[in-house]
C-alpha cells in the first residue's frame, strides 16, 4: 500500500518540473532549478529501488505459489 502512494506521489514530479520554465525569467531561478533537478534525481532513484524491490516480492511470491 505505502509503495503505492509513493509511487503515485513520484509519478506527479515530472508534471511538477514544468514549474522549471516559470524560474526562468526570476532572479532566483538558477538556484531553485538546482534545488528541483537534485530532488527530481532523487525521487528518480527512489522510484527505481521501489520498482526493483516491487519486482523482488514479484518474483518471491512466484517462487512461493511453484512450491505450494
Amino acid at each position: 500500500q505505502s509503495t503505492r502512494v509513493a509511487l503515485d506521489h513520484l509519478e506527479s514530479v515530472p508534471e511538477k518540473l514544468s514549474l522549471l520554465e516559470d524560474f526562468k525569467d526570476n532572479g532566483e531561478s538558477y538556484y531553485r532549478r538546482e534545488m528541483i533537478e537534485e530532488r527530481y534525481a532523487k525521487y528518480k532513484e527512489i522510484v527505481s529501488c521501489l520498482q526493483q524491490q516491487l519486482e523482488t516480492s514479484k518474483q518471491r511470491v512466484q517462487q512461493f505459489k511453484v512450491c505450494m
